[in-house]
């Protein structure tokens, strides 16, 4: 949506200045998601979790992936 392409060049700076953000790699999770892209944004969600474990953008995200992909097992790891 409209958020999501407005947000998208921001979340690509935080990238840029620092490639392993966990949250800037959450947030460009999401926005693969909402554009429907869902393995780019499992990608991004597991590079967001790997980066940081307890954010709170990249974690619930990834287990929502992993439910939606029927890999419950994996998302309650």
């Amino acid at each position: 949506g409209k958020d999501g392409e407005r947000a998208r060049p921001h979340v690509e700076e935080i990238l840029r200045q620092s490639p392993e953000h966990g949250e800037g790699l959450g947030l460009a999770a999401s926005i693969l998601a909402l554009a429907g892209d869902q393995e780019g944004a499992e990608q991004f969600a597991r590079r967001s979790v790997a980066a940081a474990p307890a954010n709170e953008i990249g974690l619930p995200l990834l287990a929502s992936l992993l439910m939606g992909k029927q890999q419950p097992d994996e998302a309650l790891e």
